[in-house]
């Protein structure tokens, strides 16, 4: 699908962008003006079915839009109508998409966003043009907006948005109100979107294409097959993996990627209530296939003759699993590592300590190998045992695993992640044991760069 983009600095991308391609959406967008050339919901109309109301104070441009446009551009002063009640009158819903904030002068805009009432109408996304680049009063202008979203709760997601070196918009989301983390691939963006930037930004956002990964745990198998992930998007997919409910941080960590959280489902019950893509398909007696628009990728079940039960993840598609380990990244959270370290483990800089881990599995119970000893006499320092604590994600070991001098660990995901490009530097020279669940190393072993020490159960 060609995306006819009419918005001067790609609007209208981004909202589709952070909506993840949403069909059917609703707009509010105040400054109308011409109805398709420099149209900020011209797109979102004609190719993503949108409905909304446009505003505009001149008749000359407002009457332009009959037979060019379905949705209505109501002539009228945005600065004095009651926009909550035309909002209502429209059949618009409680909480809207997407909201345009543009009309001259910046003073009359803000005048706009201070009748509008927070508390009977919500919206995913505003923009706020502000004209700072004129100076004078509009720099006031733009604080008091900034002041009033982000008072509301608003996240100020791209300031200053330039076309060329004028700045004239702010770019708002609603974090609760968002479908995904798609939203945080915008962060710290380049604000010049007039520029081919923004068309390589949304070039796999707005895609068609759909994949969808069947592979709900563990979590070792998951970080293992990033990757494939990773090149299902390069390939123009947006990829959906549906997780267990054990899993739903993954979401926090790895936006690119839309995680589904299966609330309280396991493989022998119905499906939860929850809609996602190719959800009819999703089970592990679907075998991979491919149509122009879709791909299905079942994690499990490929056979014997596509090799080890790991590799074969990767075999069966003709894809190199040797490079798994560089695609497991994801976004620290220092703040909770520094939490986790200083304040609930109660470690201290510089303290000598030896990582150990005897769990493993969560599902049908976290199981434990007593095997591995949790004395600190045996290693002549401070053990650091691992554990699901509340409020934390395995990610947030990350602190504790690259101070401690040495790990002690049954075989789980956690390897997985010390294969990890944040950590493998800093755990490479260190005493590394490694304890299998079955005590077969034959197709684990060779996933591994690490320098293990394979031990025996």
């Amino acid at each position: 699908m060609k995306y006819n983009s009419q918005a001067r600095e790609n609007q209208d991308r981004f909202v589709v962008a952070v909506l993840d391609g949403k069909k059917n959406g609703t707009y509010v967008e105040v400054g109308g003006y011409l109805p398709i050339e420099w149209n900020n919901t011209f797109m979102l109309e004609k190719e993503f079915g949108w409905t909304g109301i446009s505003l505009e104070l001149f008749e000359k441009f407002s009457s332009q839009w009959n037979g060019l446009r379905s949705n209505p551009c109501i002539t009228c002063d945005a600065t004095t109508i009651d926009l909550n009640s035309l909002i209502e009158e429209n059949n618009l819903p409680k909480v809207i998409d997407f909201l345009q904030l543009d009309i001259d002068p910046a003073a009359s805009t803000f005048k706009v966003l201070e009748n509008i009432d927070f508390d009977k109408h919500s919206f995913r996304i505003i923009t706020f043009e502000h004209d700072v680049y004129r100076g004078e009063d509009t720099i006031e202008i733009r604080n008091k907006s900034r002041e009033i979203l982000q008072g509301h709760g608003y996240t100020l997601l791209i300031p200053d948005v330039s076309h060329g070196d004028l700045k004239f918009e702010d770019w708002y989301i609603k974090e609760d109100l968002m479908p995904s983390d798609t939203w945080k691939k915008f962060i710290n963006v380049n604000p010049v979107f007039n520029t081919e930037d923004m068309l390589e930004e949304t070039k796999n956002l707005l895609s068609p294409k759909d994949a969808l990964i069947y592979l709900p745990g563990g979590l070792g198998d998951i970080l293992f097959m990033l990757k494939l992930s990773h090149l299902f998007i390069e390939d123009g997919y947006k990829v959906t993996w549906p997780v267990f409910h054990e899993f739903k941080w993954l979401k926090d960590y790895i936006p690119e990627i839309n995680w589904v959280v299966l609330e309280d489902w396991d493989i022998e019950k119905p499906l939860p209530a929850i809609d996602f893509i190719g959800k009819e398909y999703y089970s592990n007696k679907t075998s991979i296939f491919q149509t122009d628009d879709f791909l299905y990728y079942n994690g499990h079940g490929h056979g014997d003759e596509h090799g080890p039960e790991m590799q074969r993840k990767y075999n069966v598609i003709n894809a190199d699993w040797r490079d798994w380990r560089d695609y497991v990244k994801f976004e620290r959270n220092i703040d909770k590592e520094n939490e986790l370290f200083y304040n609930v483990l109660g470690l201290k800089d510089g303290e000598d300590y030896v990582y150990v881990n005897r769990h493993w599995q969560t599902r049908p119970t976290k199981e434990v190998y007593s095997g591995i000893s949790d004395d600190p006499e045996t290693y002549g320092c401070k053990v650091v045992q691992h554990d699901i604590i509340e409020g934390f994600s395995v990610f947030d070991w990350c602190k504790v695993l690259e101070n401690a001098k040495g790990f002690y660990m049954i075989e789980t995901s956690l390897n997985y992640i010390l294969e990890s490009p944040f950590l493998f530097d800093k755990v490479k020279d260190k005493p590394l044991h490694l304890w299998h669940r079955t005590g077969d190393w034959s197709t684990v072993k060779p996933l591994h760069n690490l320098p293990w020490v394979y031990e025996s159960l």
